[in-house]
């Protein structure tokens, strides 16, 4: 049966190729993560750590899968020599680990209200946290099942070793000889007990992912956020390519169970469980794998911070440049940017929803709220009929505020559809670094000279709020859809 083997080979080498490839980028990651200096948050190190162990495991079997089947098909009439057996023990173990590492991503991400470890006594730390922020020890009652399968397969392996390699006298009765061997009862009552176990290992992994699923549900979504998108993100990576390992072991089990065929294939090892994990341990390594370390991260941090008034947005933009080093040139940086203000996107949102009932009698959006919302004293709307593009301008004491209206007519729709770019401005950039634009939004921004006639009304509100205030004038732009894209 020279066909098993060389097929094993074939497919195996190219899996092999797969995990090298993935553990140079994997661990060069890691290794540029390391040497930043940068600190690593402890459930980040958690599951790289818990990613390594996986990712040297699966290797370690598949260095396994194929130098077991390169000796059977080196020597082709002598079945299970010692070196195939122990090779053998090497695949059953890894695939134990790997079992139990799939059932620990099923289970770190349910929440643990009762959950009482030290390690989460910290500060604010006193909502119900989840099984991510527990040290990997914690899910030690797990090895019961792992020394279970343990034991087994030593036992299993320690009585085919102390039996003599069976070798038929010439290649026609290979075949032959493979299919009237049948093992003995102990051999069948430990690949027997094998085989149950690894379907139990994956049975506990299905339940564990609807385990972690139920005690989500019970909260938010937004509680849970970052727990409920990776338990959905472990769901396609492992679920369906675990039920389809399930079946491998039950199919292979079952082939002709009381011959030596069925021993001899399950110690060279499954080549559709090897393919499947594989595949399921290059894609944990992607999500997993550390980003390179950059000050581009650190500014993208700081910027998630925001502030809930407009009156609180200055004490707060302080508060974020002061926590970072003015030495790195970082601070005056981050002075330059913008921060998030919950109250300016309400208002904001208040005048786009005002651009599409602007000439509507019957309508909860009022312009002399939107007015109201900065002290805003003068307004004037600009038009153009042929595209139905629509802009609203306002001017204060040192508050401007320019609103688009996004898509409300056919005129509006068609310029949507017009998706290709056109380089704008003309004379800007060579040929490859030219910026390009919408082409529809761009036919709207010009048509009519409508972009010369926004820039006069700009001018003439910001030279009007300038006239009006003491200090430097505040543009506000905001649009809605189309009108964003203006």
């Amino acid at each position: 049966m020279p066909t098993i083997p060389t097929m094993n080979l074939v497919f195996g080498t190219g899996c092999m190729l797969e995990l090298l490839f993935t553990c140079a980028i994997f661990y060069a990651r890691v290794v540029i993560a390391n040497r930043s200096g940068k600190r690593w948050d402890p459930k980040r190190r958690r599951a790289v750590v818990l990613t390594e162990i996986e990712l040297g495991t699966q290797t370690l079997n598949m260095a396994a899968f194929l130098t077991t089947n390169a000796i059977q098909l080196a020597d082709r009439c002598t079945f299970f020599p010692r070196s195939i057996v122990w090779l053998g023990l090497v695949q059953w173990l890894c695939w134990n680990t790997l079992c139990l590492i799939s059932w620990v991503h099923a289970d770190r991400f349910r929440p643990v209200p009762n959950e009482k470890d030290s390690t989460l006594a910290r500060p604010g730390a006193n909502e119900v946290p989840l099984a991510t922020d527990l040290p990997l020890t914690s899910h030690w009652r797990k090895l019961a099942l792992w020394l279970a399968f343990l034991g087994t397969t030593v036992a299993t392996n320690v009585k085919l070793a102390d039996g003599p390699a069976d070798r038929a006298s010439g290649l026609s009765q290979c075949d032959a000889s493979l299919l009237d061997c049948h093992q003995t009862a102990g051999l069948l009552v430990g690949q027997a007990i094998s085989i149950v176990l690894i379907i139990l290992y994956l049975l506990l992994y299905l339940y564990a992912t609807r385990r972690s699923l139920q005690q989500l549900s019970r909260f938010s979504y937004n509680r849970f956020r970052v727990g409920n998108r990776l338990i959905r993100i472990q769901i396609r990576l492992r679920v369906l390519a675990v039920c389809v390992f399930l079946l491998c072991c039950i199919l292979y089990a079952l082939l002709q169970f009381s011959s030596c065929v069925s021993y001899w294939v399950s110690w060279l090892g499954f080549l559709p469980m090897q393919v499947i994990t594989t595949a399921i341990v290059a894609g944990q390594c992607f999500l997993d794998s550390p980003k390179q370390p950059s000050d581009k991260e650190t500014l993208l941090a700081f910027l998630q911070e925001f502030a809930w008034t407009e009156a609180s947005q200055p004490a707060k933009r302080s508060a974020r440049s002061a926590s970072l080093k003015r030495t790195t040139g970082q601070a005056e940086g981050i002075d330059k940017e913008p921060m998030w203000c919950f109250e300016t996107a309400v208002k904001l949102m208040h005048w786009c929803s005002l651009c599409y009932a602007f000439d509507k009698a019957d309508t909860s959006v009022a312009l002399k709220t939107a007015m109201e919302l900065y002290h805003l004293e003068e307004y004037e709307m600009i038009w153009e009929e042929r595209v139905d593009t629509l802009c609203l301008l306002a001017a204060g004491p040192g508050t401007v505020v320019i609103a688009f209206r996004g898509t409300a007519s056919m005129a509006g729709l068609l310029a949507d559809m017009k998706i290709w770019r056109t380089p704008w401005p003309p004379a800007a950039g060579t040929w490859r670094s030219r910026p390009k634009v919408h082409t529809g939004f761009l036919h709207c921004y010009r048509s009519g000279e409508l972009d010369v006639r926004l820039a006069r009304g700009v001018r003439r509100a910001v030279q009007r709020a300038a006239r009006a205030g003491a200090g430097p004038v505040r543009v506000l732009v905001t649009g809605h859809s189309l009108g964003g894209a203006l």
